[in-house]
């Protein structure tokens, strides 16, 4: 191996692992930052429950990402993320089931019957903010 190469070696591994952690506190950051959006308001209080009455109002589509049932605020904000600004592309819950790759999927051949409950093809960003 070349010298040069060596010597590179950790503080280009250092310099990545640096890039990696801002990028992930910057994700943190956006999440929370859209939860807030999708709440209208910061949560406050003992409770943390956001004073404003209209949820949703500030993103598009901000009330139907709220009513998944098991999404609070900040779940919500990341798969908002990941599905974009048009909700309506998806007919059915199963279409966005489908496209997040958690639909079971039946493969059928002869006698056998095989169930598979997690597809390769998928988003897969959708699929772990979901799993």
């Amino acid at each position: 191996m070349r010298d040069y190469l060596v010597r590179a070696q950790p503080t280009t591994t250092a310099l990545t692992a640096t890039q990696l952690v801002g990028l992930r506190e910057s994700g943190k950051s956006w999440e929370r930052r859209m939860g807030q959006l999708l709440l209208g308001a910061r949560r406050e209080g003992r409770a943390k429950q956001p004073r404003n009455p209209d949820l949703g109002k500030a993103v598009l589509g901000g009330e139907i990402y709220l009513s998944f049932p098991g999404l609070g605020d900040r779940l919500a904000a990341r798969i908002a993320d990941k599905i974009g600004d048009y909700i309506g592309q998806f007919d059915t819950p199963n279409a966005l089931q489908c496209y997040a790759g958690t639909a079971p999927v039946t493969r059928i051949s002869g006698r056998s019957e095989l169930v598979i409950a997690r597809r390769l093809a998928h988003n897969r960003y959708l699929g772990v903010a979901v799993h």
